[in-house]
């Protein structure tokens, strides 16, 4: 070989170590100065450049010159000017298509009007540039090169520039990203902190427990009342801490449903501790689900309601002894039948003042009970506590301007977030009501209080009031100054207007209680609504009830159920357009309807001529409205001209409303198990696409990048026979051989992992075959393989990729969890179905508790037999092995 040619070789791998040290330390910088100027110094060291410059980002119409090589006084030059945009050689041809530019001398001396320098500027020798990109390609920057020693630039110094610029480009990435990304972290923490004072100043007991119930975080309340340390709670699992199956059910019902609980005064005895005896508690459970609706978590609320309770208990024992006390003294002497009347009105408002004083404490454990958990591990958490807590909570700075408040706060007040920001509390406020609050809330930054209650009047933005039980706390810095009052707020303007009327709803709720039992009892549509016919006509005197449906699709009404006297049950209601329907329109718009005297109607239509017949006098129309839609409607028919009581029709709109619901839940119903049969069909096909991509890939590795590996082998081992006498040379070539030949043998084992050629080319024994052997060798685990009973039988493509996929997943299972030594795969064939036994000597584990906690291997593995019509089966205990059974009907048994 000629000496020129070796040492041309000898320079290229030597530039080529060179870059890839460069390389280290450019993308090392944390600075664009830095970094330009290490890419301007390795592209004059290697390309033999005297002048070199770099720009990066735009002033005005030019690049900022950052960084110069070998410049001399020209880099101050253009430090100063920068390079414009307007030149059409080093701004048009760079920033347009062209992402770099070689000039030989000559050719740059051709183009003087292309290229204008600063005043002052030394004329320039060649040229060689490339521009610095950003994601989409758009120019960031450029690198000039100038006066190369010994002649003009060549192609392989335009590679080299090239090779830098993309490196420079990817640096600015890197750096720009990790800027970003400080800016990013200072602001989540910002948030945090304020969030966790929120979680901290509290008084209910909040704790995040992730999806296994273990602690994550929970707040100085709940270490307070748990009876444990905060490093005896985080880290372990809830009900090892505090074991109920009750309440263990419960929450994993709530983790798997996705739907939040809510108990109050629920008895709860804490296990080892019959000291502290039953206790009770008000409590939340509220799920925190990712981006893909799934519970990654859970927020627990807890309100220790004990004393209450025992409150109330005293309270009865207390009452029945002045009762006894009472009647003794009835009997004993009815001289004092006076002085027993006085006693009774005393105990009457005895009776009543601790009726109020339970139902404030009631409410007002609500508040406590509703404040919302806080998480500490990430924004996204606290942000979840916060705007799901079910009271509204305020945050207002010291001269009581709302800093901060969430969405409940807000839609009780009217306001936005912004319209609040511009208000304080006492803005809001009912003026009879403010000087109390401005005098709690000043002795809580004077620190004379620790908290303060009350209820007040807020003020909405339509003007109206609304009542609210108000819970105030001061959150302070490391050194007590405070920051900011915390609100806590409930709505108890229902309780204010009920609270009158509660006795006399009682029996009414008994009998909606039977009617709502019986109509979640049904199950089709028609036997909800034969039932809650029935049931109406119990309640509400009507010669019939009737249930009709508005079909929208076909613009019909149709006659779903009915309940009347006599041997005729079902009255001969047509069907009729939904417009035809005297009242139609109020029903659509969730409004009752009724025709008080049907005598005095003229132009009856067909169904009032048959409630006529029937010797109806008049009809009201209840309409089953669910989230604002009309379903149809619930029809009475009376015997007397006029409505039913207000009593009657409200009791009516009651059931229309349970039924309404069931009505809707039924229809959900079938909707689900569609949903359900569609997603499984979609499985399946993504599973389908999945293994199609895989085939395709794994072809494309074998067959073009292997075949391309394999031509780099030859080439360098052509290259190492030329440079036979350079050893030094011959070592770095055999150097680049062997990480050649390791990556040939990794893209090799990449694609037979995602899928084998034997699998396609020679069926399914030979591909489970090669991947035991290869699973023996990588894992040192012995493997038994028997699959005569695979001879002979044809199957489907899809179901031979289903079984080997099943089969790589079990032997993947024993390798990352069995610790086994040995491991048996057998085929067997009987009565026309086929059965994969894989089984290992490993440590087996609990079946019952995986399926619990849904290890995703398991559930992939049973999805994937039964898209191919089979089962699978898992056989296992701690201590003696884990046996996988695949069951897998054939339609054509094997040949003879």
């Amino acid at each position: 070989m000629p000496r020129d040619r070796i040492d041309d070789g000898t320079e290229h791998v030597s530039r080529l170590s060179q870059l890839l040290a460069i390389s280290e330390r450019v993308l090392a910088e944390t600075t664009v100065e830095g970094l330009l100027q290490r890419i301007v110094d390795a592209a004059c060291e290697l390309t033999g450049a005297r002048f070199g410059v770099a720009g990066h980002g735009q002033v005005g119409r030019a690049f900022r010159t950052l960084a110069g090589g070998h410049a001399g006084p020209a880099f101050d030059m253009l430090r100063t000017a920068g390079f414009p945009l307007e030149q059409e050689l080093l701004g048009a041809g760079l920033l347009g298509d062209r992402p770099t530019l070689r000039l030989t001398d000559a050719e740059l001396r051709a183009a003087t009007a292309a290229h204008t320098l600063p005043d002052g500027h030394p004329g320039l020798r060649g040229l060689l540039a490339a521009r610095l990109a950003g994601h989409d390609d758009r120019a960031t920057g450029v690198i000039v090169l100038s006066h190369k020693e010994g002649g003009d630039f060549t192609a392989e110094d335009e590679l080299l520039l090239s090779q830098l610029a993309s490196l420079g480009s990817l640096g600015l990435h890197h750096i720009q990203a990790h800027a970003e990304a400080q800016r990013r972290a200072a602001e989540l923490e910002r948030e945090r902190q304020s969030l966790r004072a929120v979680m901290e100043h509290t008084q209910a007991q909040l704790a995040y427990l992730d999806r296994d119930f273990v602690f994550l975080e929970v707040n100085a309340a709940y270490v307070s009342g748990s009876g444990h340390s905060r490093n005896e709670l985080i880290g372990y699992n809830h009900f090892a801490l505090f074991p109920d199956a009750e309440n263990q059910a419960i929450s994993e019902r709530v983790r798997d449903s996705g739907e939040p609980i809510e108990y109050h005064a629920r008895p709860f005895v804490f296990a080892g501790q019959a000291e502290r005896r039953a206790t009770y508690w008000d409590w939340t459970l509220t799920p925190v689900k990712d981006a893909a609706g799934g519970t990654q978590g859970l927020v627990l609320s807890l309100l220790d309601v004990t004393a209450n309770i025992r409150a109330a208990q005293e309270r009865e024992r207390l009452l029945a002894q002045v009762q006894a006390y009472a009647k003794d003294l009835e009997t004993a002497n009815r001289e004092l039948q006076a002085r027993y009347q006085e006693i009774q009105g005393l105990n009457a408002s005895l009776e009543e003042r601790v009726a109020e004083r339970t139902a404030e404490l009631q409410e007002q454990a609500a508040v406590l009970r509703a404040q919302a958990a806080a998480l500490a591990e990430s924004e996204a958490r606290l942000r979840a506590i916060f705007e799901r807590a079910g009271i509204g909570i305020a945050l207002a700075d010291t001269s009581g301007r709302i800093v901060r408040s969430n969405s409940y706060f807000q839609n009780m007040l009217g306001y936005s977030e912004d319209e609040l920001g511009a208000l304080t509390f006492a803005d809001c406020t009912y003026p009879e009501d403010r000087a109390l609050n401005l005098q709690y809330f000043a002795e809580l930054l004077a620190g004379q209080r620790d908290f303060y209650q009350l209820e007040k009047r807020y003020v909405r933005k339509d003007r109206s009031l609304v009542w609210v039980s108000l819970t105030g706390t001061l959150a302070q810095d490391a050194d007590g100054k405070p920051l900011f009052g915390v609100g806590m707020v409930k709505n108890i303007s229902r309780r204010k207007r009920t609270e009158a009327a509660l006795e006399g709803q009682r029996e009414r709720l008994r009998i909606l209680h039977e009617i709502d039992r019986a109509i979640l009892a049904a199950g089709a549509p028609a036997e909800i609504a034969q039932v809650a016919a029935d049931y109406v006509r119990r309640v509400v005197p009507s010669q019939r009830a009737a249930v009709i449906l508005f079909d929208g699709e076909e613009d019909a009404i149709r006659l779903l159920a009915a309940s009347g006297r006599g041997g005729d049950q079902t009255p001969k209601v047509p069907i009729s357009p939904l417009q035809a329907w005297r009242g139609t329109g109020e029903l659509l718009r969730g409004e009752l309807f009724a025709v008080e005297d049907l005598s005095v109607v003229s132009d009856r239509l067909p169904v009032e001529q048959v409630m006529a017949d029937e010797g109806a006098r008049a009809y009201f129309c209840i309409p089953l409205m669910v989230a604002g839609q009309a379903l149809g409607a619930l029809v009475l028919w009376l015997e007397v001209a006029g409505r039913p009581s207000p009593e009657h029709q409200e009791i009516a709109g009651q059931v229309a409303d349970s039924l309404a619901v069931a009505l809707h839940n039924a229809r959900l119903a079938e909707q689900v198990e569609l949903s359900r049969q569609g997603l499984q069909n979609l499985s399946h096909w993504l599973v389908q696409i999945q293994e199609n991509e895989r085939k395709y890939v794994a072809k494309e590795l074998f067959d073009n990048e292997g075949q391309r590996l394999s031509v780099l082998l030859l080439g360098l081992g052509l290259l190492e026979r030329r440079a036979a006498g350079d050893p030094a040379l011959v070592g770095e070539i055999g150097e680049l051989k062997r990480l050649a030949d390791g990556i040939l043998e990794d893209t090799h084992s990449l694609a037979v992992n995602l899928r084998p050629a034997s699998l396609d080319r020679l069926g399914l024994a030979a591909a489970l075959h090669q991947y035991a052997d290869q699973f023996a060798r990588e894992q040192g685990i012995r493997v038994q393989v028997e699959l005569a009973a695979l001879k002979g039988i044809h199957l489907a493509p899809e179901t031979e990729t289903t079984l080997y996929r099943i089969g790589q997943e079990a032997l993947s299972n024993v390798a990352e969890h069995a610790h086994a030594a040995s491991v048996c795969v057998i085929a067997t064939y009987h009565a026309g179905r086929l059965t994969i036994v894989i089984e290992d000597d490993g440590a087996g584990f609990d079946v019952a508790e995986a399926i619990r906690l849904g290890r995703l291997g398991m559930l992939s593995m049973r999805e994937r037999a039964k898209m191919v019509g089979g089962s699978l089966t898992i056989e296992s205990t701690p201590g003696c092995g884990t046996t996988v059974y695949v069951d897998i009907p054939l339609a054509n048994p094997p040949a003879a």
